[in-house]
């Protein structure tokens, strides 16, 4: 494998014995002094020429940078369109395991487009013809600190985009599950997560393209259940790492919000998990996706189904719901005070307190040391 002294020889001999090339930009990871440098980095050169036609015409002239394995003409492929006459590139992969990404650019071009981006170093410039240009930054690719309302779409887009996971989830259309969450939700959540450590670095860090770099700051833990969120393809998998993305996003979110003093809709969020774990709990043959208001009121506020108690049946109590008031039971206001409907939606569930406090619950001390034994086992997830 020809080493980077090699590999800049030659782009700039090359360069220096043409006199269509009058200038070479290096642009890329290479140009970025914080980059983690491997033998994968690519070598992204422009070559600012007086045309571009006759380097098209050429079919021979890159062989001179070494025996290809395979190449792409980006400017000849139909999904990514462009303006030949002012750009064109080679994607080249060698035999000796080097990669070039080289573009012919013209000065107009290269001036509009080019050196617009903060990762550019000229290593060339024949004519002097390309301005005072500052040192190579990834200043560009920095997280940038949010508005309230980017804040608030990008919890909302999360939250509701769940919306399609569930029923895709339900349906079994594997396919446009993946999609919708590596497309479409994932990214909200790796928003929050640049967010954080941007708060945490003031704002000064790139994190990487899909947030590849974001082990750096964040707690192990948190880059732990971030990765818990990339399943396999069975569904029993997929349901576990969207609700260990949905625990994460709901940690994040807060201290997100907190750290901005930003307003989180906790409503919204509690809302959306519902209706995800009700669609996780509901049957193939399912006629609806709710109970109806009446059995729902029959539900503790514990989960205990108030319609099999002897003393509702017999008409002396109309259901917890219903009987209790704020203070006369530990549960009732727990999950109130956390804006859910019953306590098995809460995260913690079953907590310390409902297990051990007098009175917190009538569901059966054994059942709930079993739910948390499951729990354990299953990384903190039922």
């Amino acid at each position: 494998m020809r080493t980077e002294h090699e590999m800049f020889t030659l782009i700039l001999d090359v360069a220096k014995n043409d006199d269509r090339v009058r200038a070479v930009i290096l642009n890329g990871s290479r140009a970025n002094k914080n980059a983690i440098k491997d033998i994968f980095q690519d070598y992204d050169i422009v070559y600012v020429v007086k045309e571009t036609k006759t380097f098209i015409e050429d079919k021979n002239w890159i062989d001179q940078f070494g025996k290809r394995l395979y190449m792409q003409y980006p400017e000849d492929n139909s999904y990514y369109p462009s303006n030949v006459n002012h750009c064109y590139g080679w994607l080249i992969q060698f035999t000796d395991g080097n990669r070039l990404d080289l573009h012919v650019c013209t000065l107009n071009h290269t001036l509009k487009v080019i050196i617009k981006d903060s990762l550019t170093k000229v290593l060339l410039d024949k004519d002097k013809s390309l301005p005072d240009i500052p040192p190579a930054t990834d200043e560009d690719y920095w997280v940038k600190k949010p508005s309230e309302k980017e804040f608030l779409d990008t919890c909302n887009e999360f939250w509701w985009c769940l919306n399609n996971v569930a029923k895709g989830l339900w349906r079994e259309e594997i396919p446009y599950v993946m999609d919708m969450i590596n497309k479409v939700v994932r990214p909200q959540l790796i928003y929050l997560l640049e967010w954080k450590i941007g708060y945490k670095t003031d704002f000064s860090v790139s994190v990487g393209k899909s947030g590849k770099y974001m082990y750096k700051w964040l707690e192990k833990t948190k880059w732990d259940m971030f990765l818990k969120t990339y399943s396999s393809g069975v569904i029993k998998d997929i349901w576990e790492a969207v609700f260990i993305m949905c625990d994460l996003f709901i940690l994040v979110a807060k201290e997100v919000a907190c750290l901005l003093n930003f307003n989180y809709n906790i409503i919204e969020a509690n809302n959306s998990y519902k209706f995800l774990r009700t669609v996780y709990s509901l049957p193939k043959d399912a006629k609806e996706i709710f109970m109806s208001e009446k059995a729902v009121n029959l539900i503790g506020k514990c989960g205990f189904y108030c319609g099999s108690c002897p003393t509702h049946a017999s008409g002396k109590c109309p259901g917890c719901r219903t009987a209790h008031t704020k203070g006369d039971c530990f549960t009732f206001d727990c999950v109130d005070n956390q804006k859910i409907d019953y306590c098995g939606l809460c995260a913690k569930f079953p907590c310390d307190e409902i297990m051990t406090k007098e009175k917190a619950t009538v569901l059966d001390l054994r059942w709930l040391k079993w739910k948390r034994l499951q729990k354990d086992k299953m990384g903190g997830k039922l």
